[in-house]
């Protein structure tokens, strides 16, 4: 039987990549042993690429601040987001006080925002159509797998096999994708009205086909400008605003109970999260 095709795209900042990256790639097998697979890497050109490219099909950095660019010659107020933790920061205070930059800010706090979907789109549109699955994944994580979980990613590798194959029947629609985790409805106390949010883990993310089809047919930033323009991005955290992009494409979210990914060793000694996290964003 021939086995079925995936396409890996591994999305956003590399960070601790290269220190790891053995353990990446054999979690690679882990998780997707049983399928053929391409890994499709994009990342920002702040970023050093790996030493050896030799595994992925192709590999693309662009410049962060064009999401920026794009934001700011179309509609940038309506895609902005406000946190508590941005309302009381210094850095909006000061701007507010006329002792700092406000626009410098909005550009910091939109990038950080919607970095990790331009990141999915850019990775996934180097992936062509064929595929019978595409993948999200992140550069800076792991398998959990140990002898305790060995069952556990059993159980999940059946999941995501009957989602493969059978993707246009979990839902009335067959653009899908396959959350690794639950989404969680929460009540988010962080913007100036408090609301009932969903919330979905994002490290790894599974797409039909016709998911695959809905995110490239335009470019991001189009989609994001029009996104703006009709006032759908009045989020407080962009784990909001993942369930808010799926809605707007009409893509199903379907989730799997077994989370079988976490941040790599190096979780608590990087410090890429902390201007993400001062600001609840």
């Amino acid at each position: 039987m021939t086995k079925k095709k995936l396409a890996i795209c591994i999305t956003g900042q590399i960070r601790s990549y290269e220190k790891h990256k053995e353990t990446f790639h054999d979690d690679m097998k882990i998780l997707f042993g049983d399928y053929e697979y391409d890994l499709y890497a994009h990342t920002w050109d702040d970023q050093i690429l790996p030493i050896d490219q030799t595994p992925f099909t192709q590999i693309k950095a662009s410049d962060q601040t064009y999401i920026w660019t794009r934001l700011s010659e179309a509609d940038p107020f309506s895609a902005m987001i406000m946190t508590a933790g941005i309302r009381n920061s210094k850095e909006y205070k000061n701007a507010l006080a006329g002792e700092g930059d406000m626009v410098e800010l909005m550009k910091t706090i939109t990038m950080g925002t919607y970095a990790q979907i331009v990141s999915t789109y850019e990775a996934m549109n180097m992936a062509p159509r064929g595929y019978d699955g595409y993948v999200k994944f992140r550069w800076d994580i792991s398998c959990r797998f140990n002898v305790d979980r060995a069952d556990m990613i059993q159980q999940w590798k059946e999941h995501l096999n009957k989602f493969i194959t059978k993707a246009q029947y979990l839902t009335n629609t067959d653009a899908n994708v396959l959350i690794s985790g639950d989404m969680i409805r929460k009540s988010n106390p962080t913007g100036i009205k408090a609301h009932s949010v969903m919330y979905i883990q994002d490290l790894m993310l599974i797409f039909s086909p016709a998911a695959h089809t809905k995110i490239v047919q335009e470019n991001i930033h189009m989609t994001i400008n029009d996104m703006a323009y009709k006032r759908l991005l009045g989020v407080h955290s962009s784990h909001e605003l993942w369930t808010v992009y799926f809605e707007y494409l009409d893509i199903a979210m379907r989730t799997c109970p077994f989370d079988v990914v976490g941040w790599d060793k190096d979780e608590h000694t990087l410090d890429h999260l902390k201007t993400n996290k001062k600001w609840l964003i």
